[in-house]
């Protein structure tokens, strides 16, 4: 060969060799960067996780306040209700006892009056 050729050749390679550490560089990014986003992946796929969690403990807890609310306001009805009665009993004992204090009055007065 001549020494034109092996020269050509020579800087061939050497082209050829930058070319190739070019390509490298850039899979090395490609590299980098896919290692980032499958990161970021995992995060995400954990960070879903947990807001599942975080929704299934709220709607848990929502269904338990529900509860304690509906106890609630049936302990209240039932002492709207038991009050009603017993006010009603008082009441009426209340009526029995001016009953009882008017005609003792009467009868004070008609014993003091005759």
């Amino acid at each position: 060969m001549s020494e034109e050729r092996i020269q050509q050749l020579e800087t061939t390679v050497s082209e050829h060799s930058q070319s190739i550490r070019g390509i490298n560089a850039a899979l090395s990014e490609i590299t980098q960067t896919m290692r980032a986003f499958a990161s970021g992946l995992v995060e995400l796929r954990e960070r879903q996780s947990q807001l599942a969690q975080s929704q299934q403990t709220l709607t848990e807890t929502q269904r338990t306040t529900l509860e304690t609310v509906e106890r609630l306001s049936n302990t209240v009805e039932d002492y709207a209700v038991r009050s009603g009665q017993e006010i009603a009993s008082l009441a009426a004992a209340v009526e029995r006892l001016d009953r009882i204090v008017d005609y003792l009055i009467r009868r004070d007065s008609e014993r003091n009056g005759n």
